[in-house]
């Protein structure tokens, strides 16, 4: 069997399914993101043996360190695109899952910044901003840097299978 195409066929159907139900639903469920782990770090074992597992278990440990940094700084990812996350990271490891979540959050950056201009709240989204800038500086307090989310929320699992799938055209084809 060949275990690179059977990985490759897992992430992409996986980050795909995903988008679809984050975006129908406005959620991930765990039925498919922890198959997908486990899958992830049987295929990278019997990809690249031991060093596929480690491979595999740095790829979560990254997703796991982001849900960290994330609930840290008040996040603003959800428990299921975390768990996505550790599935791109158990089927490719943690250099592709860093490629991904670059490519990830510019896609997600474009999207929101739509969204806002759809929705007409990009100007007072910017006023915010930087109104909680100038209150950071005055006052030395980054919390208040924090821009209020209200009336828009992005489904965040689209801008990481965008980042999937560029990822993998790129390491394919370059």
């Amino acid at each position: 069997m060949n275990w690179q195409v059977a990985s490759t066929m897992t992430l992409l159907g996986v980050v795909g399914i995903a988008a679809v139900l984050d975006v129908t639903a406005g959620r991930i469920p765990n039925m498919l993101t922890m198959p997908a782990v486990l899958l992830g770090l049987v295929l990278m074992t019997c990809r690249q043996g031991a060093g596929g597992l480690v491979l595999s278990l740095a790829g979560i440990g990254l997703a796991l360190a982001l849900w960290i940094l994330t609930a840290l700084v008040g996040g603003s990812l959800g428990g299921g695109d975390i768990k996505l996350l550790g599935a791109v990271g158990a089927l490719t490891g943690p250099t592709f899952l860093l490629q991904v979540l670059m490519l990830g959050a510019f896609a997600g950056g474009v999207w929101a910044l739509s969204a806002a201009i759809h929705k007409r709240i990009l100007l007072a989204s910017l006023r915010r901003l930087s109104m909680g800038m100038w209150c950071a500086a005055v006052t030395r307090m980054p919390e208040q840097l924090a821009p209020s989310s209200e009336g828009l929320h992005i489904p965040y699992a689209p801008a990481i299978a965008i980042g999937t799938i560029l990822t993998s055209l790129w390491v394919t084809i370059g």
